[in-house]
């Protein structure tokens, strides 16, 4: 506890651990391909033109300073910056890409896990770009995909901008303190 507490006041700096299948693991990450990288299928149009891969949505996303980037057939892939909800690209994606892109991102028990429940929750990782929270599902007979990007810098109280008795609180040896609020408003941070 006093760890955690710590970590929150901004003494230690973030572990490698990820969050995969819903297990906390050490260094169990989704990586695929050679020296870490992301290795999924480029997004191109009718005539094969690549108009860009999953690598550079993360990416875009991260420029923009996202927190989400959502990937639905039919639709562009859009992301959540700031609250609200805008497209990276004016392409849609075509029926099966995010089928593809979910595929290769999932290991083989993976699969079979999704194709069973319609549904998987799993983190990658690509050293260029940032850690992500991925959740992949069925969404009207399609594949869909959204992947939360997971900050590595747990922020200092002090860079949060809360009251200093917040510090003296969170230290106290007895008593309970409760965060709750709705998805995306901050609770984690």
């Amino acid at each position: 506890l006093m760890k955690a507490r710590k970590k929150w006041l901004g003494i230690h700096k973030a572990d490698s651990r990820t969050v995969k299948s819903g297990r906390l693991t050490k260094n169990n990450v989704n990586n695929q391909g050679n020296n870490n990288k992301l290795q999924t299928p480029e997004i191109t149009d009718k005539s094969r033109t690549k108009i860009m891969g999953f690598n550079d949505l993360l990416k875009m996303m991260i420029e923009k300073d996202g927190s989400d980037l959502f990937l639905t057939t039919g639709a562009a892939p859009s992301i959540k910056a700031f609250g609200k909800l805008s497209p990276l690209i004016d392409k849609k994606l075509p029926e099966g890409m995010v089928k593809k892109i979910a595929y290769q991102i999932m290991n083989e028990e993976q699969i079979r896990d999704f194709e069973k429940n319609l549904e998987m929750n799993l983190a990658v990782a690509d050293p260029d770009i940032g850690r992500f929270r991925v959740n992949i599902f069925k969404q009207r007979g399609e594949v869909a995909i959204v992947a939360r990007n997971i900050k590595t810098e747990i922020p200092s109280a002090d860079s949060l901008g809360l009251p200093p008795i917040l510090k003296d609180l969170v230290m106290q040896k007895r008593g309970i303190v409760l965060f709750v609020g709705g998805t995306g408003s901050g609770k984690s941070t």
